[in-house]
Protein backbone atom coordinates (compact mmCIF):
# COMPACT_ATOMS: atom_id res chain seq x y z
CA UNK A 1 0.00 0.00 0.00
CA UNK A 2 1.19 3.51 -0.87
CA UNK A 3 -0.08 6.27 1.38
CA UNK A 4 0.16 9.86 0.12
CA UNK A 5 -0.31 12.90 2.32
CA UNK A 6 -1.42 16.10 0.53
CA UNK A 7 -0.73 19.12 2.75
CA UNK A 8 -0.58 22.88 2.44
CA UNK A 9 2.91 24.33 2.95
CA UNK A 10 1.51 27.50 4.52
CA UNK A 11 -0.80 26.25 7.27
CA UNK A 12 -0.14 22.48 7.27
CA UNK A 13 -3.78 21.67 6.43
CA UNK A 14 -4.11 18.37 4.62
CA UNK A 15 -6.54 16.36 2.53
CA UNK A 16 -8.57 13.57 4.11
CA UNK A 17 -10.34 10.52 2.71
CA UNK A 18 -14.07 10.77 3.32
CA UNK A 19 -16.35 7.70 3.55
CA UNK A 20 -19.96 8.10 2.42
CA UNK A 21 -22.69 5.52 2.80
CA UNK A 22 -24.56 4.13 -0.18
CA UNK A 23 -23.93 1.85 -3.17
CA UNK A 24 -22.61 4.57 -5.49
CA UNK A 25 -20.02 6.03 -3.11
CA UNK A 26 -16.42 4.86 -2.82
CA UNK A 27 -13.53 6.07 -0.72
CA UNK A 28 -11.49 8.84 -2.33
CA UNK A 29 -10.43 12.46 -2.26
CA UNK A 30 -13.06 15.16 -2.49
CA UNK A 31 -11.75 17.88 -4.80
CA UNK A 32 -13.29 21.34 -4.83
CA UNK A 33 -12.58 23.46 -7.93
CA UNK A 34 -11.76 27.10 -7.25
CA UNK A 35 -13.84 29.68 -9.14
CA UNK A 36 -12.00 31.39 -11.98
CA UNK A 37 -11.96 34.69 -10.06
CA UNK A 38 -8.63 34.47 -8.30
CA UNK A 39 -5.47 36.42 -8.91
CA UNK A 40 -4.02 34.22 -11.67
CA UNK A 41 -6.87 35.03 -14.07
CA UNK A 42 -7.32 38.18 -16.12
CA UNK A 43 -10.77 39.30 -17.24
CA UNK A 44 -11.04 39.99 -20.97
CA UNK A 45 -13.69 41.35 -23.34
CA UNK A 46 -12.89 40.10 -26.83
CA UNK A 47 -14.64 40.68 -30.18
CA UNK A 48 -15.21 38.23 -32.97
CA UNK A 49 -12.63 39.69 -35.36
CA UNK A 50 -11.87 39.54 -39.07
CA UNK A 51 -8.64 40.94 -40.48
CA UNK A 52 -10.43 42.78 -43.31
CA UNK A 53 -13.58 43.98 -41.54
CA UNK A 54 -12.51 44.25 -37.91
CA UNK A 55 -15.51 43.78 -35.61
CA UNK A 56 -18.12 44.96 -38.16
CA UNK A 57 -20.23 41.94 -39.12
CA UNK A 58 -22.85 43.99 -41.01
CA UNK A 59 -21.23 43.05 -44.33
CA UNK A 60 -22.18 41.33 -47.56
CA UNK A 61 -20.84 37.80 -47.20
CA UNK A 62 -22.97 36.28 -49.97
CA UNK A 63 -21.46 34.54 -52.95
CA UNK A 64 -22.77 36.60 -55.88
CA UNK A 65 -21.88 36.73 -59.54
CA UNK A 66 -20.36 33.28 -59.11
CA UNK A 67 -18.19 31.73 -61.77
CA UNK A 68 -17.73 28.09 -60.92
CA UNK A 69 -16.46 24.74 -62.03
CA UNK A 70 -19.51 22.56 -61.53
CA UNK A 71 -18.81 19.02 -60.37
CA UNK A 72 -22.22 17.34 -60.09
CA UNK A 73 -25.89 18.28 -59.85
CA UNK A 74 -27.60 14.90 -59.70
CA UNK A 75 -27.25 14.36 -63.47
CA UNK A 76 -29.50 17.32 -64.33
CA UNK A 77 -26.51 18.39 -66.44
CA UNK A 78 -23.62 16.43 -67.93
CA UNK A 79 -20.73 17.38 -65.64
CA UNK A 80 -17.94 15.35 -63.97
CA UNK A 81 -18.32 11.57 -64.35
CA UNK A 82 -19.78 9.96 -61.23
CA UNK A 83 -18.98 6.41 -60.10
CA UNK A 84 -19.23 4.34 -56.93
CA UNK A 85 -15.82 3.35 -55.59
CA UNK A 86 -17.52 1.45 -52.74
CA UNK A 87 -21.17 1.02 -51.82
CA UNK A 88 -24.56 1.86 -53.29
CA UNK A 89 -25.05 5.40 -54.63
CA UNK A 90 -27.78 6.79 -56.88
CA UNK A 91 -26.31 9.65 -58.91
CA UNK A 92 -29.59 10.60 -60.59
CA UNK A 93 -32.18 10.33 -57.82
CA UNK A 94 -35.45 12.23 -58.28
CA UNK A 95 -36.42 11.88 -54.58
CA UNK A 96 -34.94 15.25 -53.59
CA UNK A 97 -33.34 18.16 -55.45
CA UNK A 98 -31.96 21.52 -54.36
CA UNK A 99 -31.96 22.80 -57.96
CA UNK A 100 -33.47 21.05 -60.95
CA UNK A 101 -35.09 17.66 -60.43
CA UNK A 102 -32.27 15.27 -59.41
CA UNK A 103 -29.57 14.81 -56.77
CA UNK A 104 -27.09 12.26 -55.43
CA UNK A 105 -28.81 9.78 -53.10
CA UNK A 106 -26.48 8.45 -50.37
CA UNK A 107 -29.18 7.01 -48.09
CA UNK A 108 -28.04 3.41 -48.72
CA UNK A 109 -24.37 4.03 -48.00
CA UNK A 110 -22.57 2.57 -44.97
CA UNK A 111 -19.18 2.97 -43.33
CA UNK A 112 -16.32 3.77 -45.74
CA UNK A 113 -18.54 3.81 -48.84
CA UNK A 114 -17.09 6.26 -51.37
CA UNK A 115 -18.35 8.10 -54.45
CA UNK A 116 -15.90 9.40 -57.06
CA UNK A 117 -16.44 12.38 -59.38
CA UNK A 118 -13.88 12.59 -62.21
CA UNK A 119 -13.22 15.72 -64.26
CA UNK A 120 -12.53 15.56 -68.00
CA UNK A 121 -9.70 18.08 -67.46
CA UNK A 122 -7.35 19.29 -64.73
CA UNK A 123 -8.37 22.01 -62.25
CA UNK A 124 -5.77 24.42 -60.84
CA UNK A 125 -6.83 25.02 -57.23
CA UNK A 126 -4.79 28.23 -57.17
CA UNK A 127 -7.61 29.80 -59.21
CA UNK A 128 -10.39 28.79 -56.80
CA UNK A 129 -12.00 30.27 -53.66
CA UNK A 130 -14.52 27.92 -52.05
CA UNK A 131 -16.15 24.54 -52.44
CA UNK A 132 -19.94 24.67 -52.16
CA UNK A 133 -22.55 21.91 -52.14
CA UNK A 134 -26.09 21.32 -51.02
CA UNK A 135 -26.90 18.62 -48.45
CA UNK A 136 -30.31 17.29 -47.43
CA UNK A 137 -30.20 15.19 -44.26
CA UNK A 138 -33.00 12.74 -43.46
CA UNK A 139 -31.31 11.23 -40.39
CA UNK A 140 -28.03 11.63 -38.50
CA UNK A 141 -27.75 9.38 -35.42
CA UNK A 142 -25.90 10.73 -32.41
CA UNK A 143 -24.23 7.51 -31.25
CA UNK A 144 -20.71 6.74 -32.39
CA UNK A 145 -18.89 8.66 -35.12
CA UNK A 146 -21.08 9.79 -38.04
CA UNK A 147 -19.49 11.90 -40.77
CA UNK A 148 -19.63 12.82 -44.44
CA UNK A 149 -16.09 13.45 -45.61
CA UNK A 150 -14.87 15.10 -48.81
CA UNK A 151 -11.43 15.34 -50.40
CA UNK A 152 -9.70 16.02 -53.71
CA UNK A 153 -7.47 13.67 -55.70
CA UNK A 154 -5.16 13.88 -58.69
CA UNK A 155 -5.46 10.72 -60.82
CA UNK A 156 -6.03 8.51 -57.78
CA UNK A 157 -3.60 10.25 -55.40
CA UNK A 158 -5.10 12.13 -52.42
CA UNK A 159 -4.31 15.85 -52.42
CA UNK A 160 -4.69 18.06 -49.33
CA UNK A 161 -6.95 17.43 -46.35
CA UNK A 162 -10.02 15.25 -46.01
CA UNK A 163 -12.76 17.33 -44.33
CA UNK A 164 -15.93 16.46 -42.45
CA UNK A 165 -18.93 18.28 -43.94
CA UNK A 166 -20.75 18.17 -40.59
CA UNK A 167 -18.30 20.75 -39.17
CA UNK A 168 -19.76 23.30 -41.62
CA UNK A 169 -23.51 22.66 -41.19
CA UNK A 170 -26.10 21.89 -38.55
CA UNK A 171 -26.40 18.10 -38.73
CA UNK A 172 -29.45 18.16 -36.46
CA UNK A 173 -31.49 20.02 -39.09
CA UNK A 174 -33.44 17.41 -41.06
CA UNK A 175 -35.49 17.46 -44.27
CA UNK A 176 -34.32 20.85 -45.53
CA UNK A 177 -31.55 21.76 -47.94
CA UNK A 178 -28.49 23.38 -46.39
CA UNK A 179 -25.72 25.03 -48.40
CA UNK A 180 -22.23 24.00 -47.34
CA UNK A 181 -19.45 26.54 -47.96
CA UNK A 182 -15.93 25.24 -47.39
CA UNK A 183 -13.01 27.67 -47.88
CA UNK A 184 -10.36 26.26 -50.18
CA UNK A 185 -7.70 26.89 -47.54
CA UNK A 186 -9.37 24.35 -45.25
CA UNK A 187 -8.45 21.68 -47.78
CA UNK A 188 -4.81 22.78 -47.47
CA UNK A 189 -4.66 23.39 -51.22
CA UNK A 190 -2.69 26.06 -53.02
CA UNK A 191 -1.33 25.62 -56.53
CA UNK A 192 -2.08 21.90 -56.70
CA UNK A 193 -3.71 20.41 -59.78
CA UNK A 194 -6.69 18.13 -59.10
CA UNK A 195 -9.11 16.19 -61.30
CA UNK A 196 -11.15 14.08 -58.85
CA UNK A 197 -13.52 14.73 -55.93
CA UNK A 198 -14.43 12.02 -53.40
CA UNK A 199 -17.36 11.82 -50.97
CA UNK A 200 -17.15 9.28 -48.13
CA UNK A 201 -19.68 8.09 -45.55
CA UNK A 202 -18.38 7.33 -42.05
CA UNK A 203 -20.41 5.19 -39.64
CA UNK A 204 -18.51 3.95 -36.57
CA UNK A 205 -20.39 2.81 -33.48
CA UNK A 206 -24.07 2.33 -32.74
CA UNK A 207 -27.11 3.03 -34.92
CA UNK A 208 -27.18 3.52 -38.67
CA UNK A 209 -25.07 5.65 -40.99
CA UNK A 210 -26.07 9.24 -41.83
CA UNK A 211 -28.77 9.38 -44.51
CA UNK A 212 -28.37 12.27 -46.92
CA UNK A 213 -28.62 13.65 -50.46
CA UNK A 214 -26.11 15.92 -52.24
CA UNK A 215 -26.66 18.47 -55.00
CA UNK A 216 -24.99 21.42 -56.72
CA UNK A 217 -21.42 20.36 -55.92
CA UNK A 218 -19.07 22.98 -57.34
CA UNK A 219 -15.82 24.89 -56.91
CA UNK A 220 -16.04 28.68 -57.20
CA UNK A 221 -13.37 30.26 -59.35
CA UNK A 222 -14.35 33.91 -58.86
CA UNK A 223 -16.84 35.91 -56.85
CA UNK A 224 -18.21 39.40 -57.45
CA UNK A 225 -18.09 40.96 -53.99
CA UNK A 226 -16.28 39.74 -50.90
CA UNK A 227 -17.95 36.38 -50.35
CA UNK A 228 -18.03 34.53 -47.01
CA UNK A 229 -16.06 36.12 -44.17
CA UNK A 230 -14.82 34.38 -41.03
CA UNK A 231 -14.84 36.17 -37.65
CA UNK A 232 -12.88 34.50 -34.86
CA UNK A 233 -12.04 34.54 -31.16
CA UNK A 234 -8.83 32.68 -30.45
CA UNK A 235 -6.48 32.51 -27.43
CA UNK A 236 -3.00 33.94 -27.76
CA UNK A 237 0.05 31.68 -27.77
CA UNK A 238 0.35 29.98 -24.36
CA UNK A 239 -3.08 31.19 -23.24
CA UNK A 240 -6.20 29.42 -22.00
CA UNK A 241 -9.48 31.30 -22.28
CA UNK A 242 -12.54 30.43 -20.19
CA UNK A 243 -15.45 31.98 -22.12
CA UNK A 244 -18.45 32.53 -19.86
CA UNK A 245 -20.59 34.98 -21.82
CA UNK A 246 -21.32 35.87 -25.46
CA UNK A 247 -23.14 39.09 -26.36
CA UNK A 248 -24.81 39.57 -29.75
CA UNK A 249 -26.02 43.06 -30.75
CA UNK A 250 -27.84 44.09 -33.93
CA UNK A 251 -29.45 47.33 -35.11
CA UNK A 252 -31.20 48.23 -38.33
CA UNK A 253 -33.69 50.59 -39.98
CA UNK A 254 -36.84 48.80 -38.90
CA UNK A 255 -39.81 51.15 -38.52
CA UNK A 256 -42.33 50.42 -35.80
CA UNK A 257 -45.73 51.76 -34.80
CA UNK A 258 -46.47 55.33 -33.81
CA UNK A 259 -46.39 54.23 -30.19
CA UNK A 260 -42.82 52.98 -30.64
CA UNK A 261 -43.79 49.49 -29.58
CA UNK A 262 -41.10 46.90 -30.22
CA UNK A 263 -42.36 44.02 -32.30
CA UNK A 264 -39.63 41.69 -33.50
CA UNK A 265 -40.42 38.96 -36.03
CA UNK A 266 -39.12 35.52 -35.13
CA UNK A 267 -38.27 34.63 -38.74
CA UNK A 268 -36.07 37.62 -39.66
CA UNK A 269 -33.06 39.45 -38.27
CA UNK A 270 -34.56 42.92 -37.91
CA UNK A 271 -34.79 44.31 -41.48
CA UNK A 272 -32.94 41.34 -42.99
CA UNK A 273 -35.15 38.51 -44.24
CA UNK A 274 -34.50 34.88 -43.30
CA UNK A 275 -30.96 34.09 -44.44
CA UNK A 276 -30.59 31.71 -47.41
CA UNK A 277 -27.42 30.08 -46.00
CA UNK A 278 -27.20 31.33 -42.42
CA UNK A 279 -24.59 32.33 -39.88
CA UNK A 280 -22.31 29.35 -39.31
CA UNK A 281 -21.38 29.27 -35.62
CA UNK A 282 -18.58 26.82 -34.80
CA UNK A 283 -17.04 26.05 -31.41
CA UNK A 284 -13.77 24.11 -31.34
CA UNK A 285 -12.97 23.64 -27.65
CA UNK A 286 -12.14 21.13 -24.94
CA UNK A 287 -15.72 19.86 -25.36
CA UNK A 288 -15.12 18.99 -29.03
CA UNK A 289 -16.50 20.58 -32.20
CA UNK A 290 -20.00 22.05 -32.13
CA UNK A 291 -21.67 23.62 -35.19
CA UNK A 292 -24.88 25.65 -35.24
CA UNK A 293 -26.51 27.51 -38.13
CA UNK A 294 -28.73 30.54 -37.50
CA UNK A 295 -30.96 31.95 -40.25
CA UNK A 296 -33.57 33.74 -38.07
CA UNK A 297 -33.89 35.52 -34.75
CA UNK A 298 -35.52 32.48 -33.17
CA UNK A 299 -32.41 30.43 -33.99
CA UNK A 300 -30.24 32.75 -31.89
CA UNK A 301 -32.73 32.59 -29.03
CA UNK A 302 -32.75 28.78 -28.95
CA UNK A 303 -29.02 28.58 -28.22
CA UNK A 304 -28.79 27.15 -24.68
CA UNK A 305 -28.35 29.96 -22.16
CA UNK A 306 -29.53 32.74 -24.51
CA UNK A 307 -31.69 35.62 -23.29
CA UNK A 308 -32.91 38.83 -24.93
CA UNK A 309 -31.47 41.29 -22.40
CA UNK A 310 -32.24 44.57 -24.16
CA UNK A 311 -34.19 45.99 -27.08
CA UNK A 312 -35.28 49.42 -28.19
CA UNK A 313 -36.59 51.57 -31.01
CA UNK A 314 -36.89 55.24 -31.94
CA UNK A 315 -39.75 54.49 -34.29
CA UNK A 316 -37.41 54.30 -37.28
CA UNK A 317 -34.52 52.15 -36.11
CA UNK A 318 -34.63 49.09 -33.85
CA UNK A 319 -31.95 47.22 -31.91
CA UNK A 320 -31.70 44.14 -29.73
CA UNK A 321 -29.04 42.54 -27.55
CA UNK A 322 -28.90 38.80 -26.85
CA UNK A 323 -26.70 37.35 -24.13
CA UNK A 324 -25.58 33.73 -24.08
CA UNK A 325 -24.49 32.83 -20.54
CA UNK A 326 -22.57 29.67 -19.74
CA UNK A 327 -22.73 28.02 -16.32
CA UNK A 328 -19.67 26.00 -17.33
CA UNK A 329 -17.25 28.19 -19.33
CA UNK A 330 -16.07 27.15 -22.78
CA UNK A 331 -12.36 26.34 -22.48
CA UNK A 332 -10.22 27.44 -25.42
CA UNK A 333 -6.62 26.19 -25.29
CA UNK A 334 -4.07 27.80 -27.58
CA UNK A 335 -1.87 24.71 -27.72
CA UNK A 336 -4.81 22.72 -29.18
CA UNK A 337 -5.82 25.37 -31.77
CA UNK A 338 -9.18 25.95 -30.08
CA UNK A 339 -11.30 28.87 -31.29
CA UNK A 340 -14.81 30.27 -31.70
CA UNK A 341 -15.82 31.02 -35.30
CA UNK A 342 -18.73 32.79 -36.94
CA UNK A 343 -18.86 32.78 -40.73
CA UNK A 344 -21.00 35.37 -42.53
CA UNK A 345 -22.39 33.65 -45.64
CA UNK A 346 -25.17 36.08 -46.57
CA UNK A 347 -25.77 39.77 -47.23
CA UNK A 348 -26.00 41.42 -43.79
CA UNK A 349 -25.09 44.91 -45.07
CA UNK A 350 -28.65 46.25 -44.63
CA UNK A 351 -28.03 46.24 -40.87
CA UNK A 352 -26.70 49.43 -39.30
CA UNK A 353 -24.81 47.52 -36.63
CA UNK A 354 -23.86 43.90 -35.99
CA UNK A 355 -21.09 42.58 -33.78
CA UNK A 356 -20.49 39.89 -31.19
CA UNK A 357 -18.25 40.02 -28.13
CA UNK A 358 -17.26 37.43 -25.52
CA UNK A 359 -16.40 37.78 -21.84
CA UNK A 360 -13.64 35.45 -20.72
CA UNK A 361 -11.07 34.76 -18.03
CA UNK A 362 -7.53 34.37 -19.30
CA UNK A 363 -4.59 32.49 -17.84
CA UNK A 364 -1.12 31.97 -19.32
CA UNK A 365 -0.01 28.36 -19.00
CA UNK A 366 3.43 28.59 -20.58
Amino acid sequence: MIKALISDSNDSSHANVKCLEGPVFKNGLIVYPLPVDNDIFQRKILPFFNESFGTNMAINGAITGLAAVRIHDGADTSLWTASALVGTWDFASSTQAQVGSQSVDATLTVNNDEALFTSPSNLDMNLTNNVTLGIYITSWPTQGTKEVRVRFRASGVDIGNELDVSTYIDNTLFNVWQTVIIPKNDFGLGIQIVNEFVVKTIDIGGQQAPNYFLDEIQVSTSTIGQGPALFRVKPESGEWLYVSRITISMAGPLADSANDNIRLSYDTLLNVSELPVGLTIRTTSSEGVFVFVATRLIDLLKIPGSTMINQGTDGTNTFFVIEVARNLPILLQANKDHCLDIQINDDMSALSHFNIFVEAKSVMVT
